[in-house]
């Protein structure tokens, strides 16, 4: 059994995606499935591909849904990587920082969204 297996919505999303994005998001999304804990789940919640903590493990959230660990948008111009741990915690904010500044990498992010830099212009197919 694979770790991430796709869900139907996250083949339809990946296949409402023009081709240029669509090799982008597969790019984002290779590093996050590598990167993410073993137990979250991977799907589409609002239209942006989620890893989150399954209500089996966690189930008394707020709202009863299972809570988000990072998120992938695609919007019409650009991609956004949604961090839901470092919002609101400074000392986890200030690792990204000197971590993307000892790369030599500018970082453009606020609250707790990262938008990674633009390398095409995708339109839908």
């Amino acid at each position: 059994m694979t770790r991430f297996p796709p869900s139907k919505s996250v083949v339809t999303f990946f296949e409402s995606l023009a081709t240029d994005r669509r090799r982008e998001v597969e790019i984002l999304r290779n590093i996050l499935r590598r990167s993410v804990p073993a137990g979250f789940e991977e799907t589409i919640s609002k239209n942006m591909l989620v890893y989150q903590v399954p209500l089996h493990v966690y189930p008394d959230t707020y709202n009863k849904h299972p809570l988000w660990y990072v998120a992938l948008a695609s919007e019409k111009s650009d991609l956004s990587l949604h961090l839901l741990p470092i919002y609101g915690n400074q000392q986890l904010t200030q690792v990204l920082k000197d971590g993307f500044k000892a790369a030599g990498k500018k970082l453009d992010m606020d609250k707790r969204v990262i938008n990674p830099p633009a390398r095409t212009h995708s339109t839908r197919n």
